[in-house]
């Protein structure tokens, strides 16, 4: 599980997700964006919402949990 902190212009947020199982994983999906594979960053937080960013468009700093 990681913990993310999403920080583009119309605030931050901050979420829990076990999507991304550590870190790593979230990095991997990161590189796939970066290589064009794919344009979002999309998980489902602890709560339930369904989220989905663009890393373009925002920081976000990821934590293991």
């Amino acid at each position: 599980m990681v913990e993310l902190l999403v920080v583009m212009n119309c605030g931050t947020s901050r979420y829990k997700t076990e999507t991304f199982k550590d870190k790593k994983q979230f990095e991997e999906n990161i590189h796939v964006v970066n290589m064009g594979y794919e344009n979002l960053i999309s998980f489902t937080d602890l709560s339930g919402k369904f989220v989905s960013v663009s890393p373009a468009n925002c920081v976000i700093e990821c934590t293991d949990c």
